[in-house]
């Protein structure tokens, strides 16, 4: 037998495996759902609530450095609005939307398509929760949750996604299983003349645990796979690090498939204001037989109280090779595939009035020389009302 079959082979068993486990324990908690509090919260489902619409803003700058590589330095405006709605308790709709106005210079070899003036779709999706335990969504799904952005950052794919929760008084257990089209920010799947849509499938489970009034600790595993991935979404990875045969921009393709596994790591320490973290996440595509197929993300968040405010530290250690992961969909921020460096923040979170001011340093070098890769020192400063400070 194959090297392949075997993999296809132990994949088909674990996914039944989880299935069986699924089904399980979806029966066994069924059963044990008392009947006066399932009718209780269908009475409850019935109210709507009224739609509630936030915004938030946030200046931001960036100054990349790539010696030979060129330069750019731009500044501008991100804007953000959230719309929230519940019809009933079991159903709701979330859209998180924006635009991102900048202007400056660039003058680069290489340059990221989707780092443009544009407007965004952070997250659009229909949630669906028929029982405590479960959560149905379907939409343009935000990939954060998966935690990983030298796999895939912060971005709306359409998608399909089913989580099953269990908690107990001190942990929770939890299975989240997604149906995806990767496309790019504009929500293009790039594909070009007679291609196949491409999908990306995603297997997350995940527990956390408390330790005490003041620690948690957490595991995260994934399973991801690529299919299909459009030829200029290959060219265009080949230019950050990924290996790709390349005949035209219409006949690009990758060397190796993208499957494989995440694991993550994550230790916090509650405090009043922002809790202080430490996580390592490892990444590795077992479809790739070369060395470098793997990846790594450490950090550290070292929050210091001033009165009624917050200084945060952040300290970060990266590697990702070559074959690790596509780098049209992981995060520019520590330049893609075929790199190594650390990065460094401070932050500033002023509660009083709600506003917040971070700087960010990124060093990464080339790991392997090519034509299209220089090394890179990246500032970014952000201020305003930020959710993610880094």
């Amino acid at each position: 037998m194959t090297r392949w079959s075997i993999r296809v082979h132990t994949m088909c068993v674990t996914h039944a495996l989880i299935y069986l486990v699924m089904a399980v324990g979806s029966t066994a908690v069924m059963a044990a759902t008392d009947s006066a509090s399932t009718a209780t919260s269908l009475s409850e489902s019935s109210k709507s609530s009224p739609a509630k619409f936030d915004f938030s803003y946030q200046l931001v700058g960036e100054s990349l450095d790539q010696g030979e590589g060129g330069e750019k330095s731009v500044f501008g405006v991100e804007l953000l609005g959230k719309y929230k709605q519940s019809f009933g308790r079991p159903l709701k709709v979330i859209v998180e939307a924006g635009a991102r106005l900048e202007s400056g210079r660039e003058e680069l070899v290489t340059a990221d398509e989707d780092q443009f003036n544009q407007i965004f779709l952070k997250h659009a999706g229909l949630h669906y929760k028929p029982f405590s335990w479960a959560r149905l969504r379907a939409g343009a799904l935000n990939q954060s949750f998966i935690d990983m952005p030298l796999l895939v950052e912060s971005r709306a794919f359409p998608a399909l996604q089913q989580k099953f929760i269990y908690s107990g008084t001190s942990f929770k257990v939890g299975l989240t299983l997604q149906q995806a089209v990767p496309t790019s920010r504009s929500l293009s799947t790039k594909i070009v003349e007679d291609e196949d849509t491409p999908y990306f499938v995603s297997e997350t489970l995940e527990t956390k645990v408390k330790l005490g009034d003041r620690f948690s600790a957490g595991l995260k595993g994934t399973y991801f796979a690529f299919y299909q991935l459009p030829s200029v979404v290959a060219e265009q990875s080949g230019r950050h690090g990924n290996v790709v045969d390349e005949i035209s921009v219409n006949q690009s393709y990758f060397r190796d498939p993208f499957q494989g596994y995440t694991v993550t790591l994550k230790g916090e320490y509650y405090r009043p204001g922002r809790n202080a973290v430490i996580s390592y996440s490892y990444l590795e595509n077992s479809y790739s037989e070369t060395e470098d197929n793997t990846g790594f993300l450490a950090a550290l968040d070292f929050p210091i109280a001033i009165g009624k405010s917050d200084v945060i530290l952040r300290f970060e250690q990266f590697n990702l090779g070559a074959t690790a992961s596509p780098a049209y969909y992981n995060s520019y921020i520590y330049g893609h595939n075929n790199r190594q460096g650390y990065a460094a923040g401070l932050a500033m979170d002023l509660k009083s009035i709600g506003f917040q001011v971070a700087i960010r340093y990124v060093d990464s070098e080339v790991i392997e020389s090519n034509a299209n890769q220089f090394d890179e020192k990246l500032v970014m400063i952000s201020a305003g009302v930020l959710d993610d400070l880094f």
